[in-house]
């Protein structure tokens, strides 16, 4: 698969090849942050762990991904709940809260 963005032409990552744990929503919204300079504080982390719990899409596309399988187990043995817990590791990975 090709994706062109504005008449450059990008290869999309095979899917045996990426890393979920290493480039999830998390990592894509922590080079959106940063360049913008906002303040990596609680209320930043709360509001990125809120938002993927909320949208039912993250554990469907966890569930598409070879990588996911920690994201699923973590609903399965847990709900919403252990879920969260998962997702706010990972986000709180990504931050230096200050």
């Amino acid at each position: 698969m090709v994706i062109s963005l504005r008449r450059k032409k990008v290869e999309a990552v095979p899917k045996e090849e990426y890393d979920y744990s290493t480039n999830g929503c998390a990592h894509y919204a922590q080079r959106i942050w940063r360049p913008l300079g906002f303040d990596e504080t609680d209320a930043l982390a709360n509001f990125f762990v809120e938002n993927v719990v909320e949208d039912f899409r993250a554990v469907e596309r966890a569930h598409k991904s070879k990588r996911g399988l920690r994201a699923l187990a973590s609903f399965a043995l847990g709900g919403k709940g252990g879920f969260k817990d998962y997702v706010k590791g990972i986000v709180y990975d990504q931050l230096e809260v200050v």
